[in-house]
């Protein structure tokens, strides 16, 4: 793509998962025209919680994130956005969250379990070969998570990180 001829850059949960997410910026800032547009949301997944509070899966969680960052990765970029955008010289950065709540009378509520789920037991074995947690430590996690959704009163709360800047 040639320099100066794009309007807009939508990047949505790229930078997590790259090893030099400057250079992925630098490289949209490169094809925008003056006065072009970045919108980014990314991930800071350690800014999860629960009610009431899931230990067993936090533990595994943040593991699941060091195991990320290990491979190259950032699971905690979405609250660099700023301070990336900035280094990277587009100006008026604009920062906002979209939420995800979810409680059992919300029909979102298991999908988002489940998801979450879906997301360890991605890396179940990596984990436990790599000595991350140990089988015990996941299986605990994973009860832990099957009973979170059986409970009446139980609500989680995640937001991702959007941000929005400007080409000078």
């Amino acid at each position: 793509v040639a320099d100066n001829s794009i309007d807009i850059v939508y990047c949505r949960y790229i930078l997590e998962h790259v090893d030099r997410p400057l250079q992925v910026l630098a490289e949209a800032k490169r094809v925008l025209k003056p006065g072009g547009k970045i919108f980014v949301q990314e991930n800071a997944i350690l800014l999860l919680e629960f009610y009431p509070d899931c230990p067993c899966f936090k533990t595994v969680w943040k593991k699941f994130a060091e195991y990320q960052s290990g491979i190259g990765g950032d699971a905690m970029i979405g609250i660099r956005l700023y301070e990336m955008l900035k280094h990277t010289g587009f100006v008026s950065p604009e920062l906002s969250i979209a939420p995800e709540i979810h409680y059992q009378e919300k029909g979102t509520f298991i999908p988002w379990i489940d998801n979450l789920i879906g997301n360890i037991m991605g890396v179940r074995d990596v984990l436990i070969h790599n000595g991350y947690v140990t089988a015990q430590q996941f299986n605990e996690a994973l009860e832990e998570l099957d009973n979170f959704k059986g409970n009446e009163y139980a609500s989680t709360y995640f937001y991702w990180n959007r941000a929005m800047a400007l080409k000078p």
